[in-house]
């Protein structure tokens, strides 16, 4: 975690690469938002002694430095709360600060061409199934009443034996979208591997390294956030539900992009 290396560098930096260390230790948030002048300017430093940190702590540059403090704020333990904790300005600060991280991580690291697949699969698609369990099971239900505006039958199921009943008898002309933020649940899995044998599509919604993306024709990667306290916002659960906002969007997009290629196509044929 670079937030770590920093710390354990301090000794070994300059006197002006100090202060950049001193600057980004007490406000990554701030940092992880802020352009290399903002940074200069607030360490009271040039420029390129804010490009000479980077690269002293073992980054290629300060996009790399942002990035890896916006990880590091993702990964962060969630505040834990008790009577004599903080008050609910500092709390929800603490809160805002670690979603905004954990978007802007979003951002820079969401692939692009895996979103335009998807986006291809469903836009060929006749009907929609969002699997789902858990946490993600509720994201897996908006995200099917919402994709219903694109005038296809849409369905959420978060039984896993629900699943598998489905599974059997699934049509080529299917899409699932599986939502799992760890991508391991055994029963999800054998649902999704039966419906591939049977010609469905799959889009998996997880982390890439898992069982369940090794399955998917595209996958999205979200990075699983641990919010272990039942005050904290489920930070996973909000980056699943812009991601499938965006999915939904990118998909519109397709379908009428497809519907105007057609007219063209007929309207040629009959001139």
């Amino acid at each position: 975690m670079i937030i770590a290396t920093i710390e354990q560098s301090i000794e070994e930096l300059s006197k002006s690469e100090r202060r950049v260390a001193d600057y980004v230790l007490t406000r990554p948030n701030i940092v992880a938002r802020s352009s290399i002048n903002d940074i200069a300017e607030g360490a009271e430093v040039s420029e390129p002694t804010v490009i000479r940190f980077c690269r002293t702590v073992g980054c290629k540059g300060f996009q790399d430095l942002k990035q890896q403090i916006s990880r590091d704020m993702g990964r962060m333990t969630p505040v834990s709360y008790h009577a004599d904790g903080p008050g609910a300005f500092e709390l929800a600060t603490r809160h805002f600060d670690r979603t905004l991280s954990a978007f802007f991580t979003l951002q820079s690291e969401l692939d692009k061409s895996a979103l335009d697949a998807a986006a291809h699969i469903l836009s060929e698609a006749k009907q929609y199934f969002y699997w789902g369990s858990g946490r993600s099971g509720y994201v897996a239900h908006d995200a099917a009443h919402a994709m219903a505006a694109l005038g296809r039958p849409s369905s959420a199921i978060s039984d896993g034996d629900q699943q598998q009943d489905i599974a059997q008898h699934i049509s080529p002309d299917t899409a699932i979208i599986a939502i799992s933020e760890e991508g391991a649940r055994k029963d999800l899995l054998a649902a999704c591997g039966r419906a591939k044998t049977q010609g469905a599509k799959l889009i998996a919604i997880t982390q890439r390294e898992s069982a369940l993306a090794a399955l998917g024709d595209a996958v999205i990667e979200v990075m699983p956030i641990k919010d272990r306290s039942v005050f904290s916002p489920s930070t996973t659960r909000l980056l699943q539900h812009f991601v499938l906002d965006l999915l939904q969007a990118r998909t519109a997009m397709e379908i009428d992009l497809a519907s105007s290629q057609s007219v063209s196509r007929y309207g040629k044929s009959r001139g």
